[in-house]
């Protein structure tokens, strides 16, 4: 099955170039005759007139039928189903209305030439889910036909993506909520942690006093050295260079006292030698 949309010759010729269109486009725009969403706006009708061209639509019925929902181009249902068929690819569409009351289903079956028939279902419980059902305007007004349209949609951009090239139905976008423009969101620049710097406190004369024959003690037996005292005693405090000084010469005063005690056992071996000869 097939329908021509646009069998006759229209009035207004095609434009050859942007120039020629956006005349056009100006000239319908200052009508009272188009929708007022183009009126007084040769832009929006430029751009409908390219939607309608795209899609097959000449330029008046772009502009009858593309929609401007939410600041998005949409397209009245029962173009999208002239267009559908209009498709070399359509074999037919069908359409019924299962049921009665709370129980009642749209039904859209859409069939591809080639391919198996695309079914879609749009219930009062579908409605009901999304908020719809009861809402004031259309869905109050014409509940059956709300129904048929949101079945027909599905259908048609399932089996038919290349004939709507992405438009959705008008009678659907106007139940989307709107979304508002937030602008660009502030940019925050996140300090870089910077490490923490302490102070410490210098090591007193007093604890140095204190502390010096337990580290003599330690570089005696060999459990430290005094380097390693001084790494100890500098994660905690700050030793000037006399009293880092003082702590090296702890090993040097060390080995004078082994030097010293080991001549003097000599000295007493030797006089030991020389009484007993």
């Amino acid at each position: 099955m097939s329908i021509e949309i646009a069998a006759k010759p229209v009035f207004l010729p095609a434009p050859t170039s942007f120039e020629e269109a956006y005349r056009i486009a100006k000239v319908l725009a200052a009508s009272d005759l188009v929708p007022k969403d183009y009126r007084d706006k040769p832009e929006n009708c430029l751009v409908a007139m390219q939607w309608g061209a795209d899609i097959g639509l000449p330029g008046l019925q772009a502009l009858q039928n593309i929609a401007v929902i939410n600041g998005r181009p949409s397209i009245w249902g029962d173009a999208a189903k002239a267009l559908a068929l209009n498709s070399q690819f359509c074999d037919d569409i069908e359409e019924r209305i299962e049921g009665e009351g709370d129980s009642m289903v749209a039904v859209c079956i859409a069939k591809r030439k080639g391919k198996v028939p695309t079914e879609q279902r749009f219930s009062v419980s579908d409605a009901k889910k999304a908020g719809l059902w009861g809402k004031q305007g259309p869905w109050t007004n014409y509940p059956k036909r709300m129904l048929q349209m949101r079945a027909r949609g599905f259908a048609l951009r399932d089996a038919f993506p290349d004939a709507l090239r992405g438009l959705v139905l008008a009678e659907e976008a106007q139940d989307y909520v709107e979304t508002k423009d937030m602008g660009v969101a502030d940019r925050v620049e996140t300090p870089i942690p910077q490490p923490r710097v302490t102070t410490l406190p210098n090591y007193t004369d007093a604890d140095m006093q204190k502390n010096t024959p337990a580290w003599r003690d330690f570089i005696q037996s060999g459990k430290r050295t005094p380097d390693q005292i001084i790494a100890m005693v500098s994660s905690k405090y700050v030793l000037s260079d006399e009293q880092k000084t003082v702590i090296r010469d702890l090993n040097l005063v060390d080995a004078e006292i082994i030097s010293d005690s080991r001549d003097e056992f000599l000295a007493d071996m030797e006089r030991a030698e020389n009484a007993n000869a």
